[in-house]
């Protein structure tokens, strides 16, 4: 809901950021949901996704091991909860929707 009461439905997603941007975040949505994480792992992987590089970053390299300390937090949790070979597959199809949310990232807000 936007602040001025609004519904922000897939309609006026659809108007404001195109419909290209719109249907690549619900197809993000839906292999999220696909992943079937429980709800500690993905608040490790929130992390993960807002830790991506930028320019503007005024210490880059704090950013980055930050990033990969909650990316070996999530695969020791991973590990936790499934087998070791799961866990790889999992992590890794985490880190792919993760690669897709920043293409999405960049089309919003560079328009790319």
């Amino acid at each position: 809901m936007t602040p001025n009461g609004l519904q922000y439905t897939r309609y006026f997603m659809n108007k404001f950021i195109g419909k290209t941007t719109t249907d690549a975040l619900h197809k993000f949505s839906e292999r999220l949901h696909t992943l079937n994480i429980t709800q500690i792992e993905h608040s490790l992987m929130i992390p993960i996704v807002i830790c991506q590089p930028d320019p503007q970053l005024t210490d880059p390299e704090t950013v980055h091991v930050i990033k990969h300390c909650y990316m070996y937090a999530l695969y020791i949790q991973l590990c936790s909860t499934r087998t070791e070979d799961e866990a790889k597959i999992l992590f890794n199809n985490i880190l792919e929707v993760n690669l897709n949310f920043v293409e999405i990232y960049l089309r919003i807000f560079f328009l790319l």
